[in-house]
């Protein structure tokens, strides 16, 4: 089954320098976080009135990529991360899956996009 995950990249907003990777993706119910240094993925949850509205966030966009931190999706993706770090998107990515296994195909995208600094 074809599904639409949104890539986001986490920055430090004193520095600009990139902190890690995020995937997105509300027909799965899939919200992840991968920083840089961190030996695992850091999962989002989101109750079904929020995806919702995470839903709605992805259908209207942000200027520049960048993410407002009250948004559903920026609250979603970093949780408890200090206010120090800022989410951007970066793009929508089609990925075909087979029944169940979209998580671990999110997961090994978000796996490779660390490995290579991307």
């Amino acid at each position: 089954m074809p599904l639409r995950a949104s890539h986001f990249t986490v920055t430090r907003r004193s520095t600009g320098k990139l902190a890690g990777h995020a995937m997105l993706c509300p027909d799965a119910r899939y919200a992840t976080l991968r920083l840089f240094g961190e030996t695992r993925l850091c999962r989002g949850f989101a109750h079904p009135a929020q995806w919702k509205t995470i839903e709605a966030d992805l259908a209207i966009g942000w200027e520049k990529g960048h993410v407002p931190r009250a948004s559903a999706v920026a609250k979603t993706l970093l949780g408890e991360l200090d206010s120090e770090h800022a989410l951007q998107f970066v793009t929508a990515i089609p990925f075909d899956v087979a029944n169940g296994g979209a998580a671990a195909a999110f997961d090994a995208y978000l796996w490779q996009q660390a490995e290579h600094g991307l």
